[in-house]
């Protein structure tokens, strides 16, 4: 009969031991890793900011009383999104190093073959949906929003770094052109276009530009790496900090001229909607090490955007 050592028995175990630990650090569980490893392809693919542009567009159209809402109108913006980000981070990939990319471009940059295709496709339906079903003046306005972003992408992607430093910044334009493309679907269709409304356009610009200027901050490391331009890497991060500050001063006061001016209860949840939009952005800027950690800061700043649905939520659901 032959007998197990009980020392290599016991070295067994304390080995089996701390592989099971080992294996729990790094695979906390099937599930978990799946809806993160889901979660982050959303995220590179900007699918999340697509999503944040068509509930702050439905959020717009409700305001402005448009009903039905244009879903396919909506849609269509989201689509369009999804085609911008997907093409600007292509242009990247042409004159920027492998070794020097993040995880987003290097993801475009492995699937870069099946991402054109599909584009193209999603381009070639969206411009057929777009000549079949919609009314001429949404038709005419995406034209000329769709030249400032190819002009914008022209310029984004052939100005040397250090070109165009003084006219040319990429994040008050995203803005301008992401803030024109949320609203311009209502404002295209809606029959009455108040002074309110255009105060709460300008709300919503100031929160889309304390977004990305909050980005320029965080990325500014990768962005000199990558040689990207960005307003922080331009004005530097103290700078850009204080211009920072004076968004979320020039908000508040926003803020407070259309709760005092406009008693209207669905103008009074979109103003409060705001309020905790750039109250989180707030949170960001005062805490920036407790949301760098694992990106923390791109998924909260981009998610905020979900936000303006529950507007069109509470209205569905209680009106």
């Amino acid at each position: 009969m032959n007998f197990i050592s009980v020392e290599n028995y016991e070295i067994k175990i304390i080995a089996l031991k701390t592989l099971i630990a080992e294996n729990k650090k790094i695979f906390p569980g099937k599930a978990k890793i799946q809806i993160h490893h889901i979660w982050q392809r959303i995220q590179w693919l900007s699918i999340d900011v697509a999503l944040g542009a068509m509930c702050s567009s439905a959020m717009a159209c409700t305001l402005m009383r448009i009903q039905p809402l244009p879903w396919l109108a909506i849609s269509i913006l989201g689509a369009m999104v999804f085609l911008i980000y997907t093409t600007d981070h292509m242009c990247d990939l042409q004159h920027m190093p492998v070794e020097s990319m993040s995880n987003r471009r290097l993801f475009h940059w492995k699937h870069k073959r099946p991402l054109q295709i599909f584009a193209g496709i999603l381009a070639g339906l969206v411009a057929l949906l777009c000549l079949l079903y919609l009314p001429l003046p949404l038709i005419y306005f995406g034209i000329a929003l769709g030249s400032l972003v190819a002009l914008y992408l022209l310029l984004v992607n052939y100005l040397q770094p250090g070109q165009g430093n003084k006219w040319f910044h990429k994040e008050i334009c995203v803005a301008v052109v992401y803030t024109s493309g949320v609203w311009g679907v209502g404002f295209v269709q809606a029959k009455h276009i108040t002074a309110i409304h255009w105060l709460l356009v300008f709300a919503f610009g100031l929160i889309v530009l304390q977004n990305l200027l909050l980005f320029s901050c965080f990325e500014l490391d990768e962005d000199v790496q990558q040689h990207q331009r960005s307003l922080a890497k331009t004005w530097g991060k103290e700078l850009t900090k204080k211009i920072l500050l004076v968004t979320f001063l020039l908000f508040a006061a926003v803020m407070l001229l259309g709760f005092f001016f406009n008693t209207e209860e669905l103008i009074q949840q979109a103003l409060s909607i705001f309020c905790i939009m750039a109250a989180i952005l707030g949170l960001l800027f005062c805490f920036p090490n407790t949301f760098r950690k694992n990106d923390w800061y791109r998924l909260i700043g981009d998610g905020i955007f979900f936000i303006p649905g529950f507007v069109l939520l509470n209205e569905l659901l209680f009106t």
